[in-house]
């Protein structure tokens, strides 16, 4: 199928296929979702990788001990189902759109034709996944540890910038459901670090006063 020049467009500004010919024949599916709606990893049930043309979409997974856990949230140009290509089977993935959401579906044989024919396209393939493999360890890392004040420390002290400053634009649930504690633990934490004078808060927005002292 000859994809529209919007949909070529779109694929070339994601880093992974920015050199993807003009002229690139593919089989693809745009699907239109809306809020609340859970995504299948692909229509059909057949392999695919998915790309967020429109919207807002939360990766979660469910909690052994109920709830659910905020692991990431795609924004347009994102992908899904990309570390599941060399699989054989697609591992699952709970995805929820926040708002009414695009979705792009290519068919994974075609995205591995065009590794296999692109050896540039394959090397930014590997760092992709060394970069998810990093993520994911630092993420096992910090919810690994058991309580919520040394949790939200470690998480702060790995997401501030140069100056110490860490913005949260999605607002304060984004944090504590990507920490796994709950809305009260956050807030009680937040206080106390306040009061001790480790961090000020302001819109959207804190600061870590002393990183040698939170990490006490």
């Amino acid at each position: 199928m000859r994809p529209t020049d919007d949909v070529l467009v779109c694929l070339r500004r994601i880093p992974l296929f920015a050199d993807l010919p003009e002229r690139t024949i593919f089989d693809y599916t745009i699907v239109r979702c809306s809020k609340g709606q859970w995504i299948d990893d692909g229509p059909g049930g057949r392999r695919m990788l998915g790309v967020i043309l429109m919207g807002e979409v939360e990766v979660l997974s469910h909690a052994a001990v109920g709830g659910e856990l905020l692991l990431n949230r795609l924004h347009p140009l994102d992908m899904f189902g990309i570390c599941n290509l060399f699989v054989p089977d697609s591992l699952p993935t709970a995805l929820r759109c926040l708002c009414d959401t695009e979705v792009l579906f290519i068919n994974k044989e075609e995205i591995i034709r065009w590794l296999t024919e692109n050896t540039e396209m394959m090397k930014r393939f590997l760092r992709f996944y060394n970069e998810r493999i990093f993520f994911l360890q630092h993420t096992l890392e910090i919810l690994s540890i058991t309580t919520p004040g040394e949790r939200l420390a470690a998480f702060l002290l790995r997401e501030m910038d140069g100056e110490g400053v860490f913005r949260f634009p999605q607002g304060h649930e984004r944090v504590y459901s990507s920490l796994g504690i709950s809305r009260a633990s956050y807030f009680r934490e937040l206080r106390r670090l306040k009061e001790a004078g480790l961090i000020t808060l302001g819109e959207r927005r804190m600061r870590v006063m002393d990183a040698n002292a939170l990490m006490c």
